[in-house]
This record gives C-alpha cells, sequence and structure tokens, in this order.
C-alpha cells in the first residue's frame, strides 16, 4: 500500500487510493434484509391500524430486533479501525516476519539454501523511499491517516447508505398501490425518508458509534450499546414522523384551515415544509461535517 501510494503521488491519495473492506458487504446486507423484514411488517400492520400513532409504534418497536446486529457489527468495525490505528502507529520493519529467516535460510523438503527475501526488499524499500527510516515514517503517518480516513469515512457513504436502505423505496411503491395514503403525499414522503431522514439518522448513528468504539470490551455490554444507538435513531425518526403526520398538520389546520394552500391538503404541505428544511440541513451534514482523522498518539495513550 505504502508503494502504491508511493507510485500515484502521496499528495494525491484521495484520488488514486479506495478501500471498501469485505465487512462493508455484511453490513449492508444485515442492514437491508433488517429493513426489508421491516417495512413487510409495517405494510401489513397498516391493514389493522392507522399509520399514526400506531403505525409509528410498531415500525419503532420493530427497529430493536431488526438493526441491533447491523449497528453491533459496526461498533467491531470500528473498533478494529483502531486497532489498524495502534498496529501502524508502532509499525517497525524489523518487526516483519519471514518464512525464509524462520528455517535459517535452508529449504526444510531439499536442504537447499534459499535466498534471502529480507534482503531483497529491504533493498527495493530503500531504492523507492530512501531509507527504511523514511519507509516507516510514510507507514506511520500518511498510510495510516489514509486508511483510517477510507475505513472511518468512506466505508459508508451517503449513496451506498441510499442503496441499502431501498426497502423504504418499495414500500413507498407498495403504498402507491392502495388507497390508504393519497398519492402525492407519498411520493413526497418517499423523498424526504428515503433520501434525507433515513441517511441522517444513519450518520448521526455512525458518528456515535465511532466516539464510543472503546467503551464496552464485553459482547453483553456492547449489545446494549447497540440497542441504546438505536433508540437514539428510532427517536430521531419518530420525531420526525410524528412531525409530519400529526403536529404540523394540526398547526396548518388550526390556523389556515383544512385545506391551507386552496390545492393540496394539510399534511401534504407538512411533507413539503418537512423537505425544505431537512433537505439543506442533509446537504450540510455531509457536506460539512469534519471527518474522522487518524489520532495522534498522545491523544490515544491518554484516552
Amino acid at each position: 500500500m505504502a508503494a502504491f501510494l508511493r507510485s500515484h503521488g502521496l499528495d494525491s491519495q484521495r484520488k488514486s487510493f479506495v478501500i471498501c473492506p469485505i465487512f462493508a458487504g455484511l453490513a449492508y446486507l444485515v442492514g437491508n434484509c433488517g429493513l426489508c423484514l421491516l417495512c413487510l411488517i409495517f405494510i401489513y400492520s397498516l391493514s389493522l391500524m392507522p399509520v399514526f400513532p400506531y403505525g409509528g409504534m410498531v415500525m419503532s418497536a420493530l427497529a430493536f430486533p431488526c438493526l441491533t446486529s447491523l449497528v453491533y457489527v459496526i461498533l467491531l468495525h470500528y473498533r478494529n479501525v483502531d486497532t489498524v490505528q495502534r498496529q501502524l502507529r508502532h509499525f517497525k520493519i524489523r518487526d516483519a516476519s519471514s518464512a525464509c529467516c524462520a528455517c535459517n535460510h535452508v529449504n526444510p523438503e531439499t536442504g537447499e539454501q534459499m535466498f534471502c527475501d529480507r534482503n531483497i526488499i529491504l533493498r527495493c524499500i530503500s531504492a523507492w523511499f530512501g531509507s527504511t527510516h523514511d519507509f516507516e515514517s510514510v507507514v506511520r503517518g500518511r498510510l495510516r491517516d489514509a486508511l483510517v480516513g477510507e475505513l472511518a469515512n468512506r466505508t459508508f457513504t451517503y449513496w451506498r447508505i441510499v442503496q441499502a436502505t431501498c426497502p423504504v423505496l418499495w414500500m413507498g411503491l407498495d403504498l402507491l398501490t392502495n388507497d390508504i395514503v393519497e398519492t402525492p403525499n407519498i411520493i413526497l414522503s418517499i423523498i424526504l425518508y428515503w433520501l434525507i431522514l433515513v441517511p441522517n439518522v444513519a450518520l448521526v448513528v455512525l458518528r456515535l458509534c465511532y466516539m464510543a468504539k472503546l467503551l464496552c470490551d464485553g459482547r453483553f455490554a456492547r449489545a446494549l450499546l447497540a440497542i441504546g444507538f438505536v433508540a437514539t435513531g428510532v427517536l430521531m425518526f419518530g420525531t420526525c414522523f410524528a412531525s409530519q403526520m400529526i403536529y404540523l398538520p394540526y398547526f396548518l389546520r388550526q390556523y389556515f384551515g383544512p385545506d391551507p394552500t386552496k390545492h393540496a391538503p394539510a399534511w401534504v404541505l407538512s411533507t413539503v415544509v418537512h423537505i425544505c428544511i431537512l433537505g439543506p440541513c442533509s446537504l450540510l451534514l455531509w457536506r460539512r461535517v469534519p471527518e474522522i482523522h487518524a489520532e495522534s498518539p498522545s491523544a490515544s495513550s491518554g484516552g
């Protein structure tokens, strides 16, 4: 990885250096399956109860069994990111093992002398980086920063989250086939929840997971922490859901009548207001929230 960055220019690492860990596939699959189950049960419950408040309560309750496992593996991921930081911060090339040196440069099967791969690699490193000391400095510094930046900030991007949460879109399209909710409000609600609210909630929970990655060591304690973060996301989602479905429409009906705009009912206008408010907030949140950087040695030792 250090040689790759060196050949492409260490200052242009954001353009040439992209990491997508295998763990991300598992996380997105677990999240997608959990949302599928949640949305299916929610759709079925609408035939038995109204959307608000009972439908929202069912969705909030289902979030815990459906999404806690996702938050749990995310906590493990960020804990592994911290482990990688510590390993690279103290990297020394003399600590790296070599198979040829382990067998004293003698082939255990034939008894013939072997070339020392370690000497060849050290000569190549000296030719590429000037010296092994400079190579170690690159690994401890710029390589560590690039690796942590990719694993902590760009494993879960906005568009990946939107793709993984596509069951929200499917649920909205399913609602279009019945008369539970008016068509304009369904389309606007898809935009509000799928493209704005759910990614924002995910970003907040991801940052909380990173900050709390080292709080718990045991599985049970980590599971409780995951439940707490799911509860935080449910609270954010439920607040917006209640505001969109009942509080703002009630306010509009009280002060402007049942048809505030002469063309749309109060709850359609309520959804438009939420999109206009949360849309710019979402743009600022994803564009302006500071990225996670590799921790300095003093900060890590102090923690």
